[in-house]
């Protein structure tokens, strides 16, 4: 079993509802050596209050305050910022992790120094916490060629459930993060899948909840997205991806050769899976109306 100190971070807006079946999940992994760091952007209802009976209850557990709201890209970075451990996980307010979520994923990267992320399977939970389905993510990237695990990752993500595996601190630190446009966490994984390997647990150890109050259903107009990610927000999600695409190849630490081919790889590869994402959500849209 791995010794790590792994830093969860916990962003949260308005979670209420939702924090403490969350801080309880977390609370109750098989994996003791945790870091919980509570990031409260400003809340207006009952988040800061339920984060601060947890920190007082466990020593694991540090609020991180905010004096107004600064957007979720800000929040959800700023953990990362200030994490002791050696491996990181973001944990959403309204998800939950089963019990050896942390310990299964911690194991993987302690077992193999190339890999950068571990994540296990996920099923998708309604907002009474109910079942819906089980989720394939399908980013087992263990191939040793950096330039097809990223060109993988952009041809298979969908969720982006992978984002809230566990991740070696120093690696996510060297990129671009969250940042401030739609689908952020698309390039945060492409980058990552360039610096390295990733391990899909075999077990159903995430349960990803949807629900109508969630961060993207409650935010459905490009304003409300770029309200969402904060001040500072992009708008465009397809040229701010494949911006970000190119700024992750001139921050991968690799000869210029690996760089040039791997900016050439998205910049094939990233319009061709951004005109399938607006084929779907156009289909999406019609089946609605």
């Amino acid at each position: 079993m791995s010794k790590t100190l792994v830093t969860v971070g916990v962003p949260v807006y308005n979670g209420a509802d939702y924090l403490k079946i969350a801080m309880d999940a977390l609370l109750a992994q098989t994996h003791k050596n945790l870091e919980i760091l509570i990031a409260d952007n400003d809340s207006t209802d009952d988040s800061l209050t339920i984060a601060e009976q947890y920190a007082a209850a466990d020593a694991r557990v540090t609020v991180l305050r905010a004096t107004e709201n600064r957007g979720a890209a800000w929040n959800y970075n700023r953990v990362v910022e200030v994490a002791n451990g050696t491996y990181f996980k973001w944990a959403a307010h309204d998800d939950i992790c089963l019990p050896t979520y942390i310990e299964r994923c911690a194991d993987a990267l302690d077992n193999d120094d190339a890999t950068v992320l571990a994540y296990p399977k996920t099923i998708i939970i309604d907002g009474s916490g109910d079942a819906r389905k089980d989720y394939e993510d399908g980013l087992n990237l263990d191939g040793t060629s950096s330039i097809r695990r990223g060109a993988a990752l952009l041809w298979r993500v969908g969720l982006c459930n992978a984002v809230f595996g566990v991740m070696r601190t120093t690696d996510l630190r060297g990129t671009g993060m969250i940042q401030s446009f739609d689908s952020s966490d698309i390039s945060l994984l492409a980058e990552l899948a360039l610096r390295g390997k990733f391990h899909e647990v075999d077990e159903r150890l995430f349960l990803r909840r949807r629900h109508e109050a969630a961060s993207r259903s409650a935010n459905t107009s490009t304003e409300e997205v770029a309200a969402w990610f904060g001040p500072d927000a992009k708008s465009g999600r397809s040229v701010s991806l494949n911006k970000a695409y190119q700024a992750a190849v001139w921050r991968w630490d690799a000869n210029i050769g690996r760089r040039i081919a791997a900016a050439a790889m998205f910049a094939a590869v990233g319009p061709l899976v951004e005109l399938r994402w607006h084929r779907r959500m156009r289909r999406r849209r019609q089946s609605i109306d």
